[in-house]
């Protein structure tokens, strides 16, 4: 869909998107009833409910997507198990205040967050609950991307994988996450590049409340908590 003329929209509307010509900028809002494809670029999609789907939900056609969850719930493998939000060929995609669930407990293997050929994305205070799966996987030409400020609460799986078929996952920054899974990273194929998973130590709250910002915190899915 392209914008050639001046459209004028209300400002409490429900659709968001940068629209630009020779005379006026203006910001559009787009509220997604439904999972499916986001595609306006330089956009941002803000949740006003929780979305269910019966498999995957949310993936992206298009680079610049912001996907603001406001405080919502996407509960996806409701019915077979699926990706919750696909970031696969687009890049400078943020994902931000939002949490996923999986809903089905019976399925193997589902994927909260998937991590492929994209570049210069964000992943920031998302909360994944799940029993089993993977929370975040990062797979082929994953690079310069960054997790932060998210709980990956996986009883019995993987809280971040690593696979890929083509180019190793590169420059990566993973800092002050949760981590509480039976297995906390898994990296299943040979050759990682180099990922980052701790900052310069600086003041500031953590995810447990401490009183530092600089690595994650690594949690027994049982019991028990570790500052690394």
């Amino acid at each position: 869909r392209a914008y050639t003329e001046m459209k004028v929209y209300d400002r409490n509307s429900v659709n968001t998107r940068n629209l630009t010509n020779s005379t006026e900028t203006r910001t559009v809002y787009i509220d997604p009833v439904a999972c499916g494809v986001l595609s306006d670029a330089d956009s941002t999609y803000t949740l006003s409910s929780g979305l269910a789907s019966a498999g995957s939900c949310f993936s992206f056609s298009a680079d610049g997507i912001t996907l603001d969850g406001k405080g919502n719930t996407i509960n996806f493998s409701q019915a077979s198990a699926g990706i919750g939000v696909n970031v696969t060929g687009a890049s400078r995609i943020t994902i931000k205040d939002l949490t996923i669930t999986a809903g089905n407990l019976s399925l193997s293997n589902p994927t909260a967050i998937l991590l492929n050929s994209t570049n210069n994305t964000i992943v920031n205070n998302v909360t994944i609950i799940m029993a089993n799966g993977t929370a975040v996987l990062i797979g082929s030409n994953a690079n310069n991307n960054t997790l932060v400020n998210s709980t990956l609460d996986i009883r019995s799986g993987t809280s971040i994988g690593m696979a890929w078929s083509t180019i190793a996952p590169d420059d990566n920054l993973i800092y002050n996450n949760l981590l509480n899974a039976s297995l906390w990273v898994n990296v299943t194929t040979t050759g990682s590049k180099s990922n980052l998973w701790n900052t310069t130590k600086t003041a500031g709250r953590n995810i447990r409340g401490g009183g530092s910002l600089a690595g994650n915190y690594y949690a027994n899915s049982t019991a028990g908590y570790s500052d690394t």
